[in-house]
């Protein structure tokens, strides 16, 4: 038999002990093959450098064409299964807490990767045996050989191989690409029920296909994927067996033809119009070759997660209640029960048709009850118990079995670790692909974007319109209803005078004297589509703007595919995404949903005043002029009337199926060419990071307990939010307003993380105290400390009364906690009493860093006055003491307004001096100084009137 002369290359060391216990070093040391080649075998990636009809195009050809095949494959056996009764559905997981779940059509591409790797690493190893062969190259120098006698091929499988290989390669009709799909079917059906030798490590090409792409080849070297990544696989793979189950049950047995149904074969030959399934095959440079598996879109990689989880529980490897996580857990049987039963009678007398329709139903529940005794009795080929190890589905629930403990340690797939000096994150990812990332560059492409989006409005308005006119406040929406706040009157009139304004300077005649480009030729007096598309690219690059802005500062932002599904005006039964609640928020609501079981999920961004005003601006005033563009081109208008991220331009890329569309590949790489470099799902994590060091509250403020008014009510807490006293928000939204302000501050402390809202803005929200008066408290009784007794030049506790008097009087001259341009420094007793205002008494601080532009001038003039208080119940050299913040809050607004317009003019007059005290304040908060200030308001005033 021909071989291909191979030079053998040590596998890397750093191998992990699941690696080494299948025993799966030592069996691709037998193979005698550097990696590198082993890996370019499973390659999915197509070329289109070949001539037509030459024998190297209808190679690809072939593994375009399995790739599709194995999406449909997959396809059709969830729709079987989904048509006849659950107890079917019942019967494939064996009543397990497993589920055969209903998948995305996009998911199935993915899940189908796995097992189209298996086929085409036999076809390339053949197709390059056979090139040799004709080639006659011989070099009988080299001892290293890899023959299919290797890979681990029944008798059976080599010869059906060897007609699906000569089916690709011939392709003269359609009897060719038809007699595929059979003999595919076949040889799953070989590798589902071949009997293997349990006493071999390594019995089979699947197991040896696992062995192969759990390498991951890097400039610095070769290295081994994650048990987590091991684990993913073993789930497809699983599928796929149930897969191969159901369609054998369909047919009858397990040897009758296969074919695929007549809608599916026209799929199949589409050749990948859809770019999202394309992205799985279609790579670039050496990675291709040397990685072949590539990471998976968010939406695929969820329904991953949740098919491994519930998987696993078939393998008992969770312990989980059988009601926890409902609603990623729901079985899907009953979506088409409708179907089932066909409930849609005829009318009319003639009882015929209702005599059809029970034959039918009858039919097909004789169907369904012959799958289910097929599957019952074959059921042994998929058994989920791995004691057996002699059938192929058996080894890979072992080998699944060996992993899932280190994966289980391994957590997920970006592990984040801080510097120690909190100013980066590094951010590992089991591709091997890490990421350095300084905060400040995070900080800094968030004010870039946000810069970009006014620059690009600029652009997009010309010099004729002024965008500082545009007033959020004039725009009014009512938060519990699904009229989009675009179709309301009241807006419109705030929108059109903008819109038209615009569009006159668009469409008028240009002179020489024109400053910007209009629609509208000079001297033939008719449209110039070069100018119409650059305004249309101009209004493009403003919406590209504004995802990118969007995606960076909302908080943790949504999945790509979830942010490219907003929707400012309702769409079906999608409700709208953009509203504006109490004129104050622009929020993001409702993305639809990963689960299944559901179409959208209680989420909500709130987006700052300058990013919602920007994108209120958009849709309200550029949309318009783009719908009106599209209509006088003939172009449709459906997404561009609904959906917030609904391009202007056509998409250059290749695809284009839906070209005025954005994909989440567009959205990635625009994030990987900002300054941030990381895709979408990695910011996620580094959001998420960063709510975790600075912000743990957040992650832990979830209380599904029951209130003392709910418990009397003698219902739930959700049970209330819901249907008890509803609030604007539930009736909009189905969500509490309490619900959706534990969210918005969520946004917040990521907006103020980044510099984005001043650190004063979501201090009240961060700290464990109740309110701001709260917090106005606790810094006055720190001044009352440190002005009694703690810090030197004052301690006014430690004299008598007539000294007592002399002292505050020199205070209140000299003013040393006054800050302004003659004392630009402040003293200590005022650092203090600042940082007690941005941060309370916590020790442990929701943000470790100092906005780019220090703190609100409003905090140390608060301070101010807190600290003159503090003297003042000294004045007659007794303590008086006015109890409280709240009975002088009123009374002292004017001193506080004063002393601000003290702090600020320091600020404008001398930048440097006001962040060298910003600075101090900040190293107050994190050296925990003024925590030794605080005590017990009663064992204050106590200690005070004792003096």
């Amino acid at each position: 038999m021909a071989s291909i002369p191979l030079v053998p290359t040590p596998i890397s060391p750093a191998l992990p002990s699941f690696f080494t216990e299948l025993g799966w070093d030592q069996h691709l040391k037998t193979l005698n093959a550097p990696i590198e080649t082993l890996l370019g075998f499973l390659s999915l990636s197509l070329s289109n450098q070949y001539v037509e009809g030459s024998p190297s195009h209808l190679f690809e050809e072939g593994i375009a064409f399995i790739v599709e095949f194995f999406k449909n494959y997959l396809s059709h056996a969830d729709q079987a299964v989904s048509s006849f009764h659950g107890r079917l559905r019942e019967t494939i997981t064996q009543d397990t807490k497993a589920k055969f779940r209903r998948l995305k059509p996009q998911t199935f591409v993915a899940y189908g990767l796995t097992a189209a790797r298996v086929i085409i690493f036999v076809l390339r190893v053949k197709r390059t045996l056979k090139r040799r062969s004709k080639q006659k190259q011989k070099q009988k120098a080299e001892n290293a050989r890899l023959t299919l006698d290797q890979l681990l091929l029944t008798s059976t499988q080599i010869i059906l191989f060897e007609r699906l290989y000569k089916k690709i390669m011939k392709q003269n009709d359609d009897s060719d690409q038809a007699a595929m799909p059979e003999i595919i079917h076949k040889i799953l059906v070989s590798l589902l029920t071949t009997v293997l030798d349990a006493s071999k490590p390594v019995g089979s090409v699947v197991e040896q296909v696992l062995a192969i792409e759990m390498h991951s080849v890097k400039n610095h070297g070769t290295t081994i994927r994650s048990a987590n990544f091991l684990t993913g696989e073993c789930a497809r793979l699983h599928r796929l067996w149930l897969t191969v189950l159901v369609h054998s049950a369909l047919l009858g047995n397990f040897k009758k033809p296969y074919s695929l149904p007549v809608e599916d074969e026209q799929e199949v030959h589409n050749d990948f119009d859809n770019e999202e399934d394309s992205c799985f095959i279609q790579s670039s440079g050496e990675d291709a070759i040397t990685n072949p598996v590539l990471d998976l879109p968010d939406d695929l990689d969820d329904s991953l997660e949740l098919e491994i989880e519930s998987q696993e529980r078939c393998l008992d490897m969770t312990k989980e209640d059988d009601n926890s996580n409902d609603d990623l857990e729901a079985d899907f049987s009953e979506d088409n029960e409708s179907d089932q039963i066909g409930d849609n009678e005829p009318d009319g007398d003639d009882g015929s048709a209702e005599l059809a329709q029970a034959r039918s139903i009858e039919s097909e529940n004789n169907k369904g009850a012959q799958m289910t005794k097929f599957i019952e009795e074959n059921f042994k080929w998929v058994e989920p118990i791995s004691h057996k190890e002699l059938t192929l589905a058996s080894r890979i629930k072992f080998i699944w079995k060996i992993a899932h403990p280190i994966a289980a340690k391994e957590g997920g797939k970006f592990h984040v670790n801080w510097c120690d000096n909190g100013a980066a994150m590094r951010i590992t990812r089991t591709n091997g692909n890490d990421l350095k990332l300084d905060i400040a560059i995070l900080r800094a492409a968030a004010q870039n974007s946000l810069e970009a989006v006014d620059s690009a409005i600029q652009n997009a308005i010309g010099s004729s319109v002024s965008y500082s006119d545009f007033k959020i406040a004039a725009i009014q929406d009512d938060f519990a209803s699904e009229k989009s706040l675009f179709d309301r009157s009241d807006n419109q009139a705030v929108f059109k005078p903008f819109v038209e304004q615009i569009w006159f300077a668009l469409t008028a005649r240009s002179s020489k004297q024109s400053l910007d480009p209009t629609f509208v030729d000079r001297l033939t007096g008719r449209w110039c589509d070069k100018n119409v598309d650059d305004a249309l690219n101009r209004f493009q690059n403003l919406l590209d703007s504004l995802l990118l802005a969007i995606s960076i500062t909302c908080g943790v932002p949504p999945r790509g595919w979830q942010t490219l599904h907003i929707l400012f005006r309702q769409y079906g039964t999608f409700r709208r995404n953009v509203r504006i609640y109490r004129q104050s928020h622009i929020l993001l609501t409702n993305p639809r949903a990963k689960q299944r079981d559901s179409s959208e999920f209680a989420a909500f961004w709130s987006l700052t005043q300058r990013l919602g005003t920007a994108l209120i601006f958009y849709l309200g005033v550029i949309r318009p002029i783009v719908i009106d563009i599209f209509r006088r081109r003939s172009i449709s208008v459906d997404d561009q009337m609904t959906h917030v991220f609904a391009r202007s331009t056509k998409r250059t890329k290749m695809f284009t199926s839906e070209p005025f569309s954005y994909t989440t590949a567009d959205l990635n790489h625009m994030l990987m060419k900002s300054p941030l470099q990381a895709e979408n799902r990695t910011l996620r994590h580094i959001n998420i990071a960063i709510l975790r060091e600075h912000f743990p509250e957040v992650m832990t403020f979830a209380q599904n307990g029951d209130s003392a008014g709910d418990r009397q009510s003698q219902h739930q807490g959700s049970t209330a939010r819901v249907h008890y006293a509803r609030d604007e928000a539930i009736q909009g939204v189905g969500a509490s307003m309490n619900d959706i302000q534990q969210q918005v501050n969520v946004s917040h402390k990521i907006q103020a993380f980044l510099g984005l809202l001043p650190l004063a803005s979501c201090a009240g929200l961060n700290q464990v105290i109740g309110n701001v008066n709260e917090l106005h408290s606790q810094a006055l009784a720190c001044a009352r400390i440190l002005v009694v007794e703690k810090h030197p030049g004052y301690c006014i506790g430690q004299v008598d009364i007539a000294q007592r008097q002399k002292m505050i009087q020199d205070l209140c001259d000299r003013l040393p906690f006054v800050l302004s341009p003659n004392n630009s420094a402040g003293d200590e007793v005022l650092v203090q009493v600042t940082a007690s205002l941005v941060y309370g008494q916590n020790t442990t601080l929701p943000l470790q860093y100092c906005p780019p532009e220090g703190y609100e001038a409003r905090l140390p003039a608060t301070a101010t006055v807190l600290i003159m208080l503090a003297l003042e119940e000294w004045a007659t050299g007794c303590f008086t003491s006015f109890s409280s913040w709240q009975n002088v809050s009123q009374k002292v607004e004017q001193r506080i307004n004063e002393a601000e317009d003290q702090v600020k003019h320091l600020k404008n007059a001398d930048f440097e001096a006001w962040m060298k005290f910003c600075a101090r304040v900040r190293h107050c908060g994190l050296s925990g100084e003024r925590s030794t200030c605080f005590r017990e308001t009663s064992i204050l005033s106590r200690d005070l009137t004792n003096i």
